[in-house]
């Protein structure tokens, strides 16, 4: 392979492996923001009492 083929495929190769990086990230970013905005919130599932005893307020 000539030097510049080569130079060329490793760039690819790099923007190639960036752009599956980022891909990713953004994928793992936006399924945390779905699951907290699809979460119910406590006073949803859980009993005042409840909520009161895991702020430590319960007595």
């Amino acid at each position: 392979m000539a030097l510049e083929t080569v130079a060329v495929k490793t760039a690819t190769d790099a923007a190639t492996q960036t752009v599956r990086a980022v891909d990713s990230a953004l994928k793992k970013f936006w399924s945390v923001l779905d699951a907290a905005a699809e979460k119910k919130p406590p006073s949803e599932t859980m009993t005042q009492k409840g909520i009161q005893s895991m702020q430590g307020q319960a007595g």
